[in-house]
């Protein structure tokens, strides 16, 4: 029991932080003339400068780790993307909902006290919970369980045990008890 509240804790842990920008496509299913066309017409996403209003088309600058404005070429601090009504932080392209703030000059900013950004590093704090990306690699502590995933393998601690998961391998510890588990479908 304690083995699958671990595992659970883990994957709930990593899904209900992680807030990335989320791109969706029209309907599916159905045989209705209309759902048809929707699904093959492809959806341009409309996005909203935050400070000013406008509607621009954005581009990422990956080396540069920022949003930029295609027509103007400056830096995006804050967009809404109308897909999905999400504020969307320019620079790393996080999911801030409900983590900004109106400054006395009319602009957004973070909110200090919940959001820290430096370089390539987000840090969030929620309560007793906090959440890091650095890089490639993402920290969750909280509610007595840590969670550390770092290139597509995950490690989950708390009080009942560990899990560790890998491409094809999970490693579970519960007291003295240890299980492993290889995934066979996988070739070798």
């Amino acid at each position: 029991m304690k083995t699958s509240f671990i595992y659970l804790a883990g994957v709930f842990a990593l899904s209900g932080f992680l807030m990335f920008e989320n791109v969706t496509t029209g309907k599916s299913g159905g045989i209705d003339l209309p759902e048809v066309v929707a699904d093959t017409v492809p959806n341009k996403t409309v996005y909203l400068d935050l400070n000013t209003g406008e509607t621009i088309d954005i581009w990422y600058d990956a080396a540069g780790l920022r949003t930029l404005n295609k027509k103007t070429g400056a830096p995006v601090d804050f967009y809404v993307n109308t897909s999905t009504n999400d504020t969307v932080f320019g620079r790393g392209r996080f999911v801030v909902n409900g983590y900004v703030l109106k400054g006395d000059d009319g602009k957004w900013n973070l909110n200090d006290g919940k959001v820290k950004v430096d370089g390539d590093e987000l840090k969030v704090k929620v309560g007793d919970q906090k959440f890091k990306i650095d890089g490639d690699e993402i920290k969750i502590k909280g509610n007595g369980v840590k969670v550390k995933s770092d290139g597509g393998d995950v490690k989950v601690k708390s009080k009942d045990g560990k899990a560790k998961y890998e491409e094809d391998r999970i490693k579970i510890k519960d007291g003295d008890n240890t299980v492993k588990v290889k995934d066979s479908t996988k070739s070798q």
